[in-house]
């Protein structure tokens, strides 16, 4: 092989090495985790007859912003793995104050205001999801934020 030949087989793979050398081998990996936006639900640590269940299927979630009232499922099929926790699907939640109501067993537990906010499941590099917010109501039936 002649001299030029030879060089031009290594340019192809000395750009190669430099464009992998570049590479920060510490970036965030965005997954296909998601977060749905809506309105976590925390309920007591041990039922009692005057605390809601999350679990029992029953409980609704009334959301009220701009005016509007709605109400909404609380569902356990997000956190199947413990009952005390439960989940209403808000997809048109917005960024700003939201009154909280919850509905169970007849009685109107609340109301409390939450700031939904954007999610990052996969880390603060990747998108932002959601937004989402979360309340906890206590054995006495108290909501509380958070």
């Amino acid at each position: 092989m002649r001299p030029v030949v030879m060089w031009r087989m290594w340019i192809p793979g000395l750009l190669a090495v430099v464009a992998v050398g570049g590479c920060d081998s510490s970036a965030q990996t965005c997954t296909a985790i998601g977060s749905p936006p809506g309105i976590g639900v925390v309920g007591p640590e041990a039922s009692t007859p005057t605390a809601p269940d999350p679990a029992s299927g029953d409980m609704r979630l009334e959301a009220c912003w701009d005016g509007t009232c709605r109400e909404y499922e609380v569902s356990r099929r997000w956190s199947a793995s413990d009952p005390r926790r439960g989940f209403a699907e808000i997809r048109e939640l917005p960024t700003e104050p939201v009154r909280v109501t919850l509905l169970a067993g007849g009685r109107r537990l609340g109301p409390v205001t939450v700031v939904p906010e954007p999610v990052t499941p996969n880390g603060d590099d990747c998108p932002a999801l959601g937004p989402a917010a979360s309340v906890t109501v206590d054995r006495h039936g108290t909501v509380r934020p958070g």
